[in-house]
């Protein structure tokens, strides 16, 4: 089941690629979306946004990461270590290669004054947001024993996704298409990489 998942989110990224590419129904929608995100900006949401945004960039998810790989290590679950990394190298290798590849530039005139490099699509805030998220849930999950606790985690994990999503296109350094494009990309890899590592809690032996 984990593999037809991962499969099938790769299918609506390359979906999405293609629109992007062919200039489909999607880029109609960046076309509707950007250009009235500033009807929703206030000084107190562009702060908050502000926030956000920045536990998105490479830095912090670096740094999230090497805190999240020394509490492995800490208690000796090495196979989550190998699963970890595999799967934050892989997704950042994809997101770079992706990047090039399509070449999409950056909305024109940034609704905000951030100077950003790099292509557009997919987003690597989103891409790198959804990948870390995933992997955590995949970790904590089996290891939690009251619904409380799972709800609880999987309510902040998806909070601290979309929310940094939403701030890529808030403050319009980014299409609509770029970030949806960003989480399909990451739940096809880290489904792969739950398949390929076989998580007993999500992943039969016998497959």
């Amino acid at each position: 089941m984990i593999l037809k998942f991962s499969i099938a989110s790769l299918l609506l990224f390359i979906l999405i690629t293609l629109d992007v590419i062919f200039h489909g129904l999607l880029t109609d929608i960046d076309g509707l979306i950007f250009p009235n995100i500033l009807l929703f900006h206030t000084e107190l949401l562009n702060t908050i946004f502000l926030y956000i945004t920045t536990l998105g960039n490479i830095l912090y998810i670096i740094g999230f990461s090497i805190i999240i790989v020394i509490l492995l290590w800490l208690k000796k679950d090495y196979m989550s270590i190998k699963f970890f990394i595999s799967s934050m190298i892989g997704i950042s290798v994809l997101i770079g290669g992706l990047k090039e590849i399509i070449g999409r530039l950056r909305p024109q005139d940034y609704v905000a004054d951030m100077f950003q490099q790099g292509n557009s699509f997919p987003s690597a805030h989103a891409s790198l947001s959804m990948a870390l998220a995933l992997a955590l849930f995949f970790i904590i999950y089996p290891k939690l024993i009251s619904k409380i606790s799972r709800n609880i985690i999987i309510l902040l994990l998806l909070i601290f996704t979309i929310s940094i999503s939403m701030s890529r296109i808030y403050f319009g350094v980014h299409y609509f298409s770029d970030v949806v494009g960003g989480l399909m990309l990451s739940i096809f890899w880290i489904l792969l990489m739950v398949w390929t590592f076989k998580l007993p809690y999500f992943i039969s032996s016998k497959n």
